[in-house]
């Protein structure tokens, strides 16, 4: 007798295969929760002959999450050392920070400036002093040498010439004298004038 034949069983549609599926598996992710508008699975759906099972796509917002976290500079090896030593301030405006190899190179620079500084102070305030001590001999070697033609032509001059000039001195030092003591008679005078009058 022959054997009544079975009903062909339809066979559940291969799991659908997302082409970026490694790529989540590599950042940890999780399929369902980086895509949730992703539809079922067909396998969880009624199968329908004749129908061939189509992978959901992966929508694209999903897709560029991925490319953004796998493109960022800090996850790379490579990434560059001006992104690592840079900030961006709530402004907007993106300022670099200084390691510390840059940092001493700066204050070795700011101390090599101020000692230099200090040194263009010093040798200007000796040149002052130098120029105020030239001056200052320059007016002393001219009294000298005032001084020297003076005596030069005292002795140029005959012994009467010199006599006749002394005994003038002598007169007006005299002359004066007299006129001094007067002075302080009258003073002393006048003096005792007022005391009368009290």
């Amino acid at each position: 007798m022959p054997r009544a034949a079975t009903p062909m069983q339809s066979k559940p549609p291969p799991c659908p295969q997302f082409p970026n599926a490694g790529l989540l598996e590599f950042f940890g992710g999780d399929l369902a929760a980086s895509a949730p508008n992703v539809p079922p699975p067909a396998a969880a759906l009624p199968a329908i002959p004749g129908q061939a099972a189509v992978a959901a796509p992966i929508p694209i917002a999903s897709q560029r999450s991925v490319a953004r976290r796998s493109t960022s500079p800090h996850d790379k090896p490579g990434a560059s050392a001006s992104d690592a030593t840079s900030k961006v301030l709530p402004t907007g405006q993106r300022v670099h920070v200084m390691n510390s190899a840059e940092f001493d190179e700066l204050r070795r620079k700011l101390q090599m400036q101020t000692a230099s500084r200090g040194c263009r102070k010093r040798k200007k305030e000796a040149a002052r002093q130098q120029k105020t001590q030239i001056q200052e001999l320059q007016a002393e070697l001219a009294r000298l040498q005032d001084i020297e033609a003076q005596t030069k032509q005292y002795q140029l001059r005959p012994i009467e010439s010199l006599l006749k000039e002394l005994k003038t001195h002598q007169d007006e030092v005299a002359d004066l004298s007299e006129k001094g003591q007067d002075a302080a008679k009258k003073e002393l005078d006048w003096i005792n004038v007022m005391n009368s009058h009290l």
